[in-house]
This record gives structure tokens, C-alpha cells and sequence, in this order.
């Protein structure tokens, strides 16, 4: 399925490498897709006050300040991957896949990311991430499925995929817990 129409089915998701459009402002970005979420098309480039604050709104909900009118390259991998996550919320999703959120984040960037994506999940959009830093995973997810070779070997919270034998046996090369 085509991005504009996961779009109009309440689905925005982003990749493990960043996608934005360097040469437009962090701003622009959020506009850009904005316009999508909500006319289904590129219909203006014109700017109004009630699209604008909106972005400004969802660059500020990602934990990104300063001067938003700078160019998207001018960003660090952290701070891009806030801005690509507050570009997808401004298709006002129902569902968030994530393919990798945490890829080459620092530990800080890490805890930032997993702030904003507990507050995504407490305004009631359902998160879906692929990731493998399984302790951001076990600290964010209500429930985790996890998969060996494509197949899913276990499903349930944090506790019981860490108790697992076939989930320690496949990762950990120990299927006792511990």
C-alpha cells in the first residue's frame, strides 16, 4: 500500500533512516506533511497561521526548540529523528509504525524519544515499533511480540517475554531464566 494511502487510513510510519527533506526548513517538513494529512494533496504551497501553528505545535510535543526556520540537514541524527516523528503525528495518525527509532541514537536521544513515544501512546495512538534495543522495548511496550528467523516465538509484556525459554534460547543462547 502506497504512503498516501496508509495515510488515509489513519497509518503514518517513518524508516530507519531518516527521510527528511534537507533542503527544506523543520518547519517546512511539518508543513509539507500537514498538507498531505489533511487535503490529500499539494494543493498550496501558501502558508496560513492555523497550519503553521500546528506544526509549530507538534515540533514542540517532539521535544524540538530553537529556531525551526533552519534547514533540515543542519540537524543531528537525534534531534531529525524527533522531527520526522512529529512530521508523521501531523498526519494525525491513528496508528505509528516505527521501523527502528532508536538506530544510532545516544543513550539521551534514546530517553528523549522514549518520553515522546509515551506520550504519543497516552494521546491514544496505537505505536507499533520494530527495534532492537530490547531494554527501550521492555520499558516502553504494554505488550512485545517477538520474532526468530521471521517467526514469532513469543507475545506478552515485558515480564514474560523476558522469561521466556524460547525467546532466552534464540537471544541469549540460554533458555533458563535469569
Amino acid at each position: 500500500m502506497t504512503s498516501h494511502l496508509l495515510a488515509r487510513v489513519g497509518v503514518a510510519r517513518t524508516f530507519q533512516t531518516t527521510q527528511l527533506f534537507g533542503s527544506l526548513t523543520i518547519l517546512e517538513n511539518i508543513l509539507l506533511a500537514e498538507r498531505v494529512g489533511r487535503l490529500g494533496g499539494l494543493v498550496s504551497a501558501l502558508r496560513n497561521a492555523e497550519t503553521e501553528g500546528f506544526a509549530r505545535l507538534l515540533l514542540r510535543f517532539a521535544g524540538v526548540d530553537g529556531d525551526v526556520d533552519r534547514l533540515a540537514d543542519s540537524l543531528s541524527h537525534g534531534e531529525k529523528r524527533l522531527v520526522e516523528i512529529a512530521r508523521a503525528l501531523a498526519l494525525r495518525p491513528r496508528i505509528l509504525l516505527l521501523d527502528e527509532p532508536a538506530a544510532g541514537l545516544s543513550k539521551g536521544d534514546k530517553q528523549r524519544l522514549t518520553a515522546l513515544l509515551r506520550r504519543i501512546a497516552d494521546l491514544g495512538i496505537a505505536v507499533i515499533i520494530v527495534e532492537h534495543d530490547m531494554p527501550m522495548i521492555m520499558s516502553l511496550s504494554d505488550l512485545i511480540v517477538v520474532l526468530d528467523g521471521g517467526k514469532r516465538i513469543a507475545i506478552g509484556d515485558a515480564t514474560a517475554i523476558r522469561n521466556d525459554p524460547a525467546v532466552r534460547k534464540a537471544y541469549l543462547g540460554d533458555a533458563s531464566p535469569g
